[in-house]
Order: structure tokens, then sequence, then C-alpha cells
């Protein structure tokens, strides 16, 4: 879960330890000379937060959890569902990548700790080896990257000068789908033609739904097998962004870390 609840005066001090530790690198951004990155998930691209939207990871559910009786997975996940799999995964490994950082090592050794569960699966240990989990984030990113594009839809009568009108597309000329470019090219080409092209326009476009359809099915499948360690690392990244949201509450009021005894009583020097 990422609200973590101290069962004990050890696991207190812990948590406040790594809220420390986010605390120090927050207050480190303040300063222009500062060589220690915040996640990439607060960081900002043109203005732009690169956090994940409260439905970007709804595709996870429909991929782990059961359907409902006559729901098919491969008809609710749509094109756009993917590009958000892509935006959300690439999100998960730039973390990853974050806590790989040297400096956030030697700084924040226990938020470098949290992030790592990215590793484990719930059945495994902290120590045991599990770099194939991250693998298991790469090789999703590696399928779907890059896969659907936006495009723009045309103008319509809501739209005259299709300035808002977009559709979500397989990709088109970047080399990841052969095939699709070819029979793109082709209807491009009798689209091109003067005369009567009907039967044979007919015929390239159903080629190209046939293809496409293949296409997306394959990319669904893969977010199918890889959404449980996704969903997994989605947890580790809510844990972390706990732990700086409470950073950052505590940097605004100038908080200070309590020292917790043994019997769990708090200390705080000069509390008035």
């Amino acid at each position: 879960p990422s609200f973590f609840v101290a069962q004990s005066a050890e696991e207190t001090t812990l948590e406040y330890e790594l809220v420390h530790q986010a605390m120090e690198i927050l207050r480190l951004q303040q300063s222009s000379s500062s060589i220690i990155p915040i996640p990439p998930m607060f960081q900002l691209h043109d203005g732009i937060s690169t956090s994940v939207d409260s439905d970007d990871d709804e595709w996870i559910d429909l991929c782990i959890n059961p359907l409902p009786p006559g729901m098919d997975i491969y008809e609710e996940i749509d094109l756009e569902s993917i590009l958000k799999a892509e935006q959300v995964v690439k999100l998960l490994l730039d973390t990853y990548e974050w806590a790989m950082n040297d400096k956030i090592k030697e700084s924040a050794p226990g938020l470098v700790d949290v992030v790592r569960k990215m590793e484990c699966s719930d059945e495994e240990d902290d120590e045991n080896e599990g770099a194939g989990k991250i693998e298991v984030l790469l090789d999703i990113y590696q399928t779907i990257k890059g896969a659907v594009e936006i495009v723009r839809a045309g103008p319509s009568l809501s739209d005259p000068n299709n300035r808002f009108s977009y559709q979500f597309q397989l990709a088109s000329g970047n080399g990841r789908f052969a095939e699709l470019d070819l029979l793109r090219g082709k209807e491009n080409q009798l689209l091109e033609k003067k005369k009567d092209v009907t039967q044979q326009l007919a015929i390239v476009r159903e080629e190209l739904s046939i293809v496409e359809s293949r296409i997306t099915r394959t990319l669904i499948a893969s977010m199918i097998k890889a959404a449980p360690d996704v969903e997994r690392a989605m947890h580790v990244l809510s844990r972390l962004d706990v732990l700086f949201a409470r950073a950052s509450f505590g940097c605004d009021w100038d908080g200070v870390i309590p020292e917790i005894g043994k019997k769990g009583r708090g200390h705080l020097e000069n509390f008035v």
C-alpha cells in the first residue's frame, strides 16, 4: 500500500527518516547549484507535469480483474489506452533510473530502497534478485513505445478549422509496422487516382482493418501479460509520492523531524 502505518517505534523512526531524506532533496532544489534531481513525477517538461493522471492507469485494472460476462478485453482497451500505458511505463522506468543515480544513492539510500521494491514481486524478499521484474517493464515499454500516434481527424461541423479534432491511430512511417505502412501507401495511391477505384479501395481497406486489428491485439496481449508487474511498480510510485507530499508539507511549514524513543515517545527540539 502507498499509505504506510508504522507498527513499532523502529518503523516510525524509519518512516521519519524517509521523509527527512525527501525534505533534504526538496530543500536542495532551492539552490541554483543543486545537482540532486527530484523524482521524475515532479519534474516539469514544457510547463507540464509528468505525473500520472487519475485515469492513465485504468487499463491495469481492466487487464488484471475479471471482466463481466459479455465484455471483451480486446474491445475495452483502445489505442488511447495503449498510448497511456506507454506514458505510465516510461514514468516508472524513469523513476527507477532516478533512484539508481549515484547522487540519490548517496544522499537518500532509504528512498532508493523504496524504489527498488519495483524489482520484487509480492512473494519475493527484498534481498532476492529481482532485476527480471524491471526487465518486464523494459520489454513492455519497447513493445508499445511509438506504437500509437495522435493525428488530426479533419475538419468537421463542430470544428471547421480542424483545431481541436484529433484521433489515435497505429503509428506509420516510423518503421514499426511495415505491412501497415505498405497498405496505407496503397490506399493513398488509390485515393489520388481520378478514375473509379471503389472496389479496389474496399479491398485494401479490408486488409488494413485486418492488419490493424492483429497489431492492436498483439499490443494489448503484451499489456495484459505485464499488468501485474506494472501495478506493483505503480504502488511503489504512489508510496514515493506520499513521502514527498509529506516532505513538501514539512518544508512549507518549516517542519522538524521528531526523535522517537524506544517506547515510541516523540521528542521535538525547542517545542513550545
